[in-house]
């Protein structure tokens, strides 16, 4: 759901991805931000790739806990407490040092916990507790590594003496909020699915502000241009017509199946019928998808999504695609089970002098993202100082996806 945010950490879960793309209703959207596209199977990179234009406030995301930038109508948050330690680690022990700054493992297994509740949601029950426990450790290096980018992030904008007051950090939220047509209390909620509160959206989007000044001074020294031209903003409206084209917001609910299962299909097919039935007969729909729905991603908002052609499931594209306002759907099979679906809008295309403002502004992010990769985080990285725990030394041989920033070998 997504706007182009230096958000470093567990967020970056959350939350283009996740969490700030859901349901915008102008330009472009990203695929990361569609229910029904196919899961990632691969676990969070610390640095994410340049994402294609959309209309957004922040700049640049920068990701080192993957949120799969994907929410998705697939399996429910499993709990997670199988897959944890089984005893639990010393809050206070210190994992690592970032340039003398303690990193502890209390802060390591918060963030670990939250993102494997996340991932679990994309999940399909049966997955064998070896295979959790293994993707747990690999989660945990990507963690330790979006740590070590947050404080040399924190220490780069602290040397420098750059200033983020609260009233900005609050001006981007209340903005999310807008964009996302959601109240205070219903991204909380949204969060808390994702293991996610508003106190650390609030860090992120403080320390995104201060990194986003530091790429602007960095930037200038170097006499690089970090904004796009008129020119540039045209050629990417040229070669990108369909991100701009009719999208619709519509609401759904899912009961999932195993498809393969034909029992289980029986059972979810006579669950969403009678939920057809249901929001029929005048039941509030919004109501019903948040009770009933199985979507995770959705559900706290009623069920829904803005999106255009192309992002979604061919059977659900088209079923929403071809509803009046108001009207709900037949049942709609997908992979993921049974869906019921209302159209809420249609949002007409834009055209280019109406796309034009934020395709400028968000090229001109792209740059920045570029800068930050490529050129000033392996900066920081080089000149930082790490020493790591004998413990975590021994704990990131045994994992075979190697960390990033890797101690050095015996």
């Amino acid at each position: 759901m997504r706007s182009l945010l230096i958000i470093v950490g567990v967020l970056l879960v959350v939350c283009a991805a996740d969490v700030f793309g859901m349901g915008k209703s102008d330009g472009p959207k990203k695929d990361a931000e569609q229910p029904l596209k196919k899961e990632a199977a691969e676990v969070a990179r610390p640095v994410k790739e340049p994402v294609k234009v959309e209309p957004a406030r922040q700049p640049i995301k920068v990701e080192p806990v993957k949120k799969p930038v994907e929410v998705e109508p697939v399996e429910k948050p499993a709990k997670i407490e199988p897959v944890k330690p089984s005893a639990k680690p010393d809050e206070d022990k210190v994992v690592l040092t970032v340039n003398g700054v303690p990193v502890k493992s209390g802060e390591v297994e918060s963030r670990v916990d939250g993102t494997m509740k996340k991932q679990m949601g994309r999940m399909r029950p049966g997955t064998p507790p070896d295979a959790l426990k293994g993707m747990r450790e690999r989660m945990r290096q990507n963690v330790v590594e979006g740590l070590i980018i947050e404080e040399l992030i924190d220490q780069e904008v602290k040397k420098r003496k750059i200033e983020v007051a609260e009233k900005e950090v609050e001006g981007v939220l209340q903005d999310i909020l807008t964009k996302n047509k959601m109240t205070l209390e219903q991204f909380k909620e949204q969060l808390s699915t994702m293991g996610v509160t508003l106190e650390m959206v609030r860090d992120q989007l403080k320390r995104q502000s201060g990194l986003l000044k530091l790429l602007e001074l960095e930037m200038k020294a170097a006499n690089e241009p970090f904004e796009a031209t008129d020119a540039e903003a045209k050629k990417y409206y040229d070669a990108n017509q369909k991100r701009f084209g009719e999208s619709v917001r519509a609401s759904h609910i899912l009961i999932k199946a195993d498809m393969k299962d034909e029992a289980a299909k029986a059972e979810a097919m006579k669950k969403i019928e009678d939920l057809l039935k249901r929001a029929r007969a005048g039941e509030d729909f919004a109501e019903l998808a948040k009770q009933y729905s199985e979507d995770p991603g959705s559900k706290a908002k009623g069920g829904e999504y803005v999106f255009g052609r192309g992002k979604m499931t061919p059977p659900f594209e088209q079923a929403a695609f071809s509803l009046e306002v108001g009207q709900i759907s037949d049942v709609v099979e997908t992979t993921y089970g049974y869906h019921i679906i209302k159209l809420s809008e249609k949002i007409p295309g834009k055209s280019f002098d109406d796309a034009k403002a934020d395709i400028v502004k968000n090229l001109g992010e792209q740059k920045k993202s570029a800068y930050w990769r490529t050129k000033l985080m392996p900066r920081l990285k080089s000149e930082a100082k790490l020493e790591w725990s004998p413990g975590e030394k021994e704990r990131i041989d045994k994992v075979s996806k190697p960390a990033i920033m890797q101690p050095p070998r015996k």
